[in-house]
């Protein structure tokens, strides 16, 4: 009896939206300052790392004994061509780079060791557990930035509103499928979402091209939607769909904003 899920294939990450969260930072990161070769390569190594998840949960034994009889060899086999991979990446873009990447890596480095301490104590679908998770993806935007030329303090900023506007949808589609206390996630989803746009409004634009509320207005409107019209967890599927949406929203507001310094 052929298996459901091809062998390759059940060793990629399984959950769908953290493409999106790794992606489009990144994306929008070699957009504002070009793809160049080191950029490059420390975006291609974030994903290597990225692709490493599901391969160590396995290998640790996170995805049960059956997971880890069958699939143990190949994943720890994947696991090592991997890790050698993105140290070679890592090791051309530090070779490379016009600017030194040692604190922008740094940051990225403490970000997923957070995230494993989540996973290994198996709390990583928690909220907390997914907003960080959310944030460490969000953070190859930082060594991509600098290894592209830019300031760090605009590549944090980069990482900021990512880290920022994903936690609100986060929140926002937690509540959808949240069974207790139901209006109150929805009130205080809406209250952050609100609170973020505002915050993001104040800030000064005067070093960018737009207003940086901009940033945020698409994933903070999503929220504020989907808290107002409560769609049925059945359509959680379109809500999926339209969260890519919304990214790809927030994707082009990066980039007519700028970063500071442009």
């Amino acid at each position: 009896m052929r298996p459901r899920t091809h062998p390759t294939l059940s060793l990629l990450p399984r959950e769908h939206g953290s493409y999106g969260q790794l992606a489009f930072p990144a994306l929008s990161a070699l957009v504002l300052t070009g793809a160049n070769r080191p950029g490059t390569a420390v975006t291609l190594a974030a994903i290597g790392a990225f692709l490493m998840h599901e391969p160590l949960l396995v290998t640790l034994g996170l995805r049960g004994t059956r997971a880890r009889r069958e699939q143990g060899a190949r994943a720890t086999a994947m696991l090592g061509v991997l890790a050698g991979v993105v140290a070679l990446l890592l090791a051309f873009a530090l070779i490379t780079s016009p600017a030194p990447l040692a604190r922008p890596l740094a940051i990225s480095a403490a970000l997923a060791a957070g995230v494993l301490v989540f996973v290994l104590r198996r709390q990583e679908r928690s909220a907390p557990g997914e907003v960080l998770a959310a944030a460490a993806l969000a953070s190859v935007a930082v060594p991509a930035m600098c290894a592209g030329g830019a300031p760090i303090g605009a590549a944090v900023w980069l990482w900021l509103v990512w880290s920022v506007t994903s936690a609100v949808v986060i929140l926002a589609i937690r509540t959808l499928v949240a069974r207790r206390h139901v209006v109150v996630s929805r009130i205080g989803t809406s209250v952050v979402a609100a609170a973020v746009l505002a915050g993001f409004a104040l800030l000064p634009g005067t070093h960018t091209r737009m207003p940086s509320g901009w940033t945020v207005a698409p994933s903070c409107a999503f929220a504020l939607l989907l808290c107002a019209a409560a769609p049925s967890p059945r359509r959680m599927r379109a809500v999926g769909w339209s969260a890519v949406v919304v990214s790809v929203l927030t994707t082009a507001a990066i980039v007519s904003t700028g970063w500071p310094g442009t």
